[in-house]
């Protein structure tokens, strides 16, 4: 079965596969019952914004540095919205990798005609008789060796970014939590990691976080496995992954008399995320910098 994710405003759709099909029926037919099916996230995504910008003026100060030109290898800037381009920071991460590799001939820099003021910065730090050197030691010794490895962090925390789970909330329940018990058996319940999963702030601890946190013997009566279901939903672009349980989970549970069960309850994953990657991520940071929420529709 299959449902969309619809953002207010803009109609910009996104197409999910069922993970379950009872149970996102069930949970749309609430949602829509109550009116309760217009969700918008929990927190600002200012984080992803930051992320960008910040990769875009390390990408600038590489520019301003003259390093590209000294090694002709250009981190080039781009348009902000390209840095969510999987496939494009995956070049720069490779670029960057490389770079540590780059060996520098000290000997070609004196005998160039024209030298640039970085040029000359850096034949004044290394003596005559200096022939190679490392470009990590040319970083070191002008002391830009920690705004380049910056350029790194800033990549990675894009990647961590457009990957994030957002936790979204029902328009009408934001200021008054709604909860209703949930009506199906706890082995819907799993450690997959799909793209949109019912989500909650439940009062107690599910059991594999009572095993997580060594109740071995289930003395502590506090266990709350999805007891009840909220109106809040977690949406995410990573990967979807197969999560199986641990085998020693799985023994933890047996000796303590118990079903092994997950704590995810997954409603679907987004059918062509991996053909569309960087379409759904601009789609994702458009809407949602822009405060539109969303509803779900069954087709």
């Amino acid at each position: 079965m299959k449902f969309s994710l619809v953002f207010e405003n803009t109609n910009d759709e996104i197409v999910y596969k069922s993970c379950q099909d009872e149970v996102v029926n069930w949970f749309i037919h609430w949602l829509d019952s109550q009116q309760l099916n217009l969700f918008r996230p929990r927190a600002g995504i200012d984080y992803w914004t930051r992320s960008l910008e910040d990769f875009d003026s390390i990408l600038a100060w590489y520019q301003r540095s003259g390093l590209n030109e000294l090694i002709n290898t250009p981190l080039a800037q781009r348009n902000i919205e390209d840095y969510m381009d999987q496939s494009l920071l995956n070049a720069y991460h490779a670029t960057w990798v490389k770079l540590h590799k780059v060996q520098i001939d000290i000997n070609q820099l004196r005998e160039q005609h024209t030298q640039t003021d970085l040029v000359k910065q850096i034949l004044n730090q290394y003596p005559d008789g200096t022939s190679i050197v490392s470009f990590a030691d040319v970083l070191k010794t002008l002391d830009y060796t920690k705004s380049f490895l910056s350029i790194n962090t800033h990549l990675h925390r894009i990647e961590q970014s457009a990957d994030r789970s957002i936790i979204c909330i029902s328009q009408a329940s934001i200021d008054d939590d709604c909860f209703i018990q949930n009506p199906f058996e706890k082995s819907i319940l799993t450690t997959d990691d799909a793209h949109l999963r019912i989500t909650g702030s439940h009062l107690g601890r599910t059991l594999m976080n009572k095993y997580v946190n060594r109740d071995d013997d289930l003395l502590a009566n506090d266990e709350n496995t999805f007891d009840e279901i909220s109106p809040k939903v977690d949406i995410k672009l990573g990967r979807q992954q197969d999560v199986p349980l641990s085998q020693v989970y799985r023994d933890w549970c047996h000796r303590n008399n118990r079903d092994p069960i997950g704590y995810r309850l997954n409603l679907g994953n987004i059918v062509d995320l991996e053909q569309h990657l960087l379409y759904y991520r601009k789609m994702f940071y458009r809407n949602l910098t822009q405060d539109n929420g969303f509803s779900l529709i069954r087709h």
